[in-house]
């Protein structure tokens, strides 16, 4: 706002302007509650969470038509495990589901065969049955850990080719065993 014209005003005014810049701390001191305040060790049974992984019970719907199954299973134990395992794989590469993760569950689990090994089946049947209805973490836990990091990590068509020579090497049993024992 300008001055009236009866107040005298010098003709060249100095002008100082404080410096608003904050110093520079190398110290990073933690204030908030929620923060950690040291580094904790990787505990088994807390998985990896990756981003947006909601989407992938969006993806999973497109598989309905494309998945078979047995007379003794249903299509929501079957989503539940895709999802589950698809979410592992992508969560290992570090980014949120897409369709080949869930095709990669699908395939790991034998629900992309026509005439799955009979063994398969009652394994499917014992362990995933009712996944899609209850709320049991850990055999979500033991559907996620019996697939190995080391199969997920394949390609798509690798991962084909491994199911084709036997899906023994693609799913660890005892991690089942492990997780009644709980």
């Amino acid at each position: 706002m300008a001055a009236p014209r009866h107040v005298p005003t010098p003709a060249l005014q100095k002008k100082f302007y404080k410096s608003t810049r904050r110093k520079q701390s190398d110290r990073w001191v933690t204030g908030r509650p929620g923060e950690q305040k040291s580094v904790l060790q990787r505990n088994s049974g807390f998985g990896n969470q990756g981003p947006d992984q909601g989407y992938a019970l969006k993806i999973v719907q497109y598989f309905r038509d494309k998945v078979y199954l047995t007379s003794s299973e249903e299509w929501s134990d079957a989503a539940e495990a895709a999802v589950i395992v698809g979410l592992k794989r992508a969560s290992l590469f570090g980014r949120a589901p897409s369709r080949y993760d869930l095709e990669a569950a699908f395939c790991i689990w034998g629900f992309f065969d026509p005439e799955p090994d009979s063994d398969l089946v009652e394994l499917r049947f014992e362990k995933l049955r009712n996944v899609g209805a209850t709320h049991n973490y850990l055999l979500r836990r033991a559907i996620a850990d019996s697939v190995p990091p080391e199969a997920l990590r394949e390609e798509l068509e690798k991962i084909q080719e491994n199911y084709d020579g036997g899906w023994q090497s693609m799913i660890d049993i005892s991690i089942f065993q492990k997780a009644e024992i709980l």
